[in-house]
């Protein structure tokens, strides 16, 4: 009968311990997240989401689609491990006009994690993520009437005053 030492039978993975689980471990995953947000009217607001990937030793592409309530797409990013300036995770943004949202309210965060280990290349597609971005706030102003505020010319004031006087009688 051979007798397996400790070493060997971790080297050999008997133990459950050697290199077969460690590469099943370290199965390559990715993530996309995003706060509720309110949309702004204009342009020039800024909304925000974070990814992480976990590329294992992999060359790694995530591509990113962000669609409104209706799905029409408004937003598109990728990042890729060939890029230096982009890090396996962190904080990104996109922008927003108020009037090419057909419908705020749930928008989703499709993503696709494509991996390449110099020899295959799989794609995955990540489950979608759902966040809020709720309607601009709208501004009211409240209607002054005519007289209470002169305009610009003097014979506005006179026009007020003679209309106060034919109210009161």
């Amino acid at each position: 009968m051979r007798r397996v030492t400790l070493a060997a039978a971790i080297s050999l993975g008997l133990l459950g311990l050697g290199p077969t689980n460690a590469a099943q471990s370290a199965t390559p995953s990715a993530s996309v997240a995003a706060p509720a947000q309110r949309l702004v009217d204009g342009c020039s607001s800024t909304y925000y989401y974070t990814y992480a990937v976990d590329p294992g030793d992999n060359d790694w592409l995530l591509q990113i689609t962000i669609k409104d309530a209706s799905g029409t797409s408004q937003a598109f990013q990728f990042f890729t491990s060939g890029d230096p300036g982009d890090p396996t995770s962190g904080t990104s943004h996109f922008q927003l006009c108020s009037k090419n949202v057909h419908a705020p309210g749930r928008f989703t965060i499709s993503a696709e994690l494509d991996l390449n280990d110099g020899t295959n290349q799989t794609a995955t597609f990540l489950p979608d993520y759902y966040f809020q971005i709720t309607p601009a706030v709208k501004t009211t102003t409240k209607k002054v009437g005519k007289c209470s505020k002169p305009k610009y010319a003097k014979h506005h004031k006179k026009k007020c005053r003679k209309a106060k006087k034919t109210k009161k009688s």
